[in-house]
């Protein structure tokens, strides 16, 4: 059985778990909520189908809610849809990677310069807190918490510079960096060195030390983008050897059950 078969024969289970919090509504956005919680988890994996009769099943919602809630996570790149074949868990490439982390680059770049052009002082407790949060987790299994203390921190920055289009910008984009942040979270096992790296961007936040605030962040991003591309390469190398072919955009996994 291939990967992603294997995922797909846990889906019931795994969406089973988050029924009972969803029955009785019918929201697209709660729905999606579970969807997204268990894609950043890996739960659901990647290229994995997703219908909206097994959502509608499982979760004892509505197929116009399983279909709206679709919808929502294809609009956060989360889900992608072919012509003529079921929705599948979005497959990522290094170079969507890559070009994920150039742009994420650029807006956090310039939320960094927009702070530095501010005559009054900017409120950096978000930040602090954000810290304080991943500096709890250190030594935890959680690394969903870890993902959200790490997205917590760069979102953070993108708001403190008061940039209504940033941060509209930002959050286009924010759910495909989680989605790269949950790989390279699970490949990341110093949580202590996640909290001393964004501990320093902090630092020098603080004391406006911009220039040497963004060489910092571009070598975390360099890295981030390493870690990712290693962990999507060994699970491409790891379908050849099981002799499974691995899965793209264009092919079709098949329907759950």
């Amino acid at each position: 059985m291939s990967t992603a078969d294997a995922v797909q024969a846990q889906l019931p289970d795994v969406l089973s778990a988050s029924a009972r919090s969803v029955h009785g509504q019918t929201t697209a956005q709660r729905t999606a909520d579970i969807l997204r919680s268990a894609i950043l988890a890996g739960q659901i994996g990647r290229g994995t189908s997703v219908t909206e009769s097994e959502i509608s099943v499982t979760l004892g919602v509505s197929r116009n809610t399983a279909r709206e809630a679709l919808r929502l996570l294809s609009g956060e790149g989360l889900v992608s849809q072919e012509p003529h074949h079921s929705p599948i868990v979005t497959v990522l490439e290094p170079d969507d990677v890559s070009d994920v982390f150039a742009v994420r680059s650029v807006l956090e770049f310039a939320a960094a310069d927009m702070i530095a052009a501010r005559t009054t002082p900017v409120d950096l407790r978000s930040l602090e807190r954000a810290v304080n949060k991943l500096s709890r987790l250190v030594g935890t299994t959680d690394g969903l918490e870890v993902l959200e203390a790490d997205r917590e921190f760069h979102a953070s920055l993108v708001a403190c510079a008061a940039s209504p289009r940033l941060l509209a910008a930002y959050s286009r984009l924010e759910s495909e960096i989680r989605l790269c942040l949950s790989i390279s979270t699970r490949s990341h096992d110093d949580v202590q060195e996640l909290v001393d790296q964004h501990a320093r961007f902090l630092d020098l936040l603080k004391a406006r030390q911009f220039d040497a605030f963004k060489a910092d962040l571009q070598r975390h991003m360099d890295a981030a983008v390493l870690r990712v591309s290693a962990a999507l390469r060994s699970s491409r190398e790891t379908q050849d050897d099981n002799g499974s072919s691995p899965v793209t955009r264009n092919q079709n996994p098949g329907r759950l059950r």
